[in-house]
């Protein structure tokens, strides 16, 4: 399907021109149809791909290769590596093109512009779903450490894996039928979200003085950003923000070696066993903490980096928040979608590089080994 499009026209004209076939928002015609380029921002989105496609490859690598590294989280850890590598090799170097060449046709067929929202898409909730499984995997590890039955296996997580992506990826396929290819001005070419209309359901904002129509919400576009902002952010958000704060308040509850300097007095009358084991105890809390501690810092970065997205980029699809310059809403967009990508970037690093199973089982020529 193909429509032209006038931008010059009004919004009222708009609206009664294409209701019965087509929905699009300013926000997403200011984006396709801008003449700016943005070189700065795509120099940004290539310094992600860069860090994402090495740091992601080499958790897959490290995993994979070494038996030992086939633990239940750290299959996990290679999802979130899958779902990056992802991103960064299909839909990073189609949106840096647009960036650099934005006043071009659209280069790519129909297939590839379904498939370039349908990846992403899937991605970013598989991300999601995996982080909230990392934290349950821990959860249960440390608050429950006796009870085999929730324990998570290699099976299990198998099994998990294979729900994740076929959830994720039916729950944005029906968002890739509404994509379709748009001439605007009738020399731009771009793929665009061709939203149906229901009449009786729609949000019409009308001018109180003269009954135009200031702004057309589909009611089939509310109801993919509220599913999407409810499954993919805010209940992994809330399930994480509490299981991590109750698996924190239980680890740092007792100081490391508290036990072991509160029996000084009597540790001449201990066996040597003992106190093996009392060490033992005190360098296991010290490897939970630093595992605790990696996986905190994931989640606030998935809260800093996800919140901006979703609250500022519904403000301005939902016309909530308003620009007169064109080039702001382009490079606002721009930026919102970029910091939420760049998970594909910190998750490699934090996971990787800051995990000593990993570095410890890093090729040698990495010069990573853990010491």
């Amino acid at each position: 399907m193909n429509v032209t499009f006038n931008p010059t026209s009004s919004i009222k004209t708009i609206h009664e021109q294409y209701a019965s076939i087509s929905t699009l928002t300013t926000f997403q015609l200011q984006s396709h149809q801008s003449e700016y380029t943005f070189p700065w921002i795509a120099v940004a989105y290539i310094v992600v791909m860069i860090i994402a496609i090495p740091g992601n490859f080499l958790i897959l690598w490290i995993t994979l290769a070494n038996k030992s590294m086939r633990l239940p989280i750290h299959l996990l850890v290679c999802n979130l590596a899958v779902a990056g590598l992802l991103i960064a090799l299909i839909r990073i170097p189609i949106r840096t093109n647009q960036l650099i060449y934005p006043s071009h046709q659209y280069p790519f067929s129909m297939s590839v512009c379904r498939m370039a929202q349908i990846i992403p898409a899937s991605c970013v909730t598989s991300i999601s779903i995996t982080l909230t499984a990392i934290c349950v995997e821990r959860y249960f590890n440390i608050i429950y450490p006796t009870n085999l039955k929730l324990r998570m296996t290699a099976n299990k997580v198998y099994l998990l894996i294979f729900i994740c992506w076929v959830v994720s990826t039916l729950f944005w396929t029906p968002y890739t039928t509404f994509m379709h290819m748009f001439n605007i001005n009738n020399h731009t070419k771009a793929c665009l979200p061709n939203w149906p209309t229901q009449p009786k359901l729609d949000i019409i904002i009308r001018n109180q003085t003269t009954n135009a129509i200031i702004h057309h919400i589909p009611f089939s576009k509310l109801i993919v950003w509220l599913l999407f902002i409810i499954f993919v952010f805010l209940i992994p958000a809330i399930v994480m923000v509490t299981l991590y704060a109750i698996i924190v308040k239980r680890l740092w509850r007792t100081p490391p070696g508290h036990r072991t300097m509160s029996m000084s007095a009597s540790r001449s009358s201990m066996s040597g066993r003992r106190e093996n084991n009392l060490h033992s105890e005190n360098h296991g809390l010290k490897l939970k903490r630093r595992v605790i501690k990696i996986c905190v810092a994931c989640v606030i970065l998935f809260l800093l980096t996800n919140f901006p997205y979703y609250f500022l980029l519904v403000l301005l699809d939902f016309h909530l928040i308003e620009f007169t310059d064109r080039r702001s809403v382009t490079v606002i967009a721009d930026i919102l979608i970029l910091l939420n990508y760049t998970c594909i970037a910190y998750n490699a690093i934090i996971y990787g590089y800051f995990n000593k199973n990993y570095r410890r089982n890093a090729p040698k020529w990495l010069n990573l080994r853990a010491k």
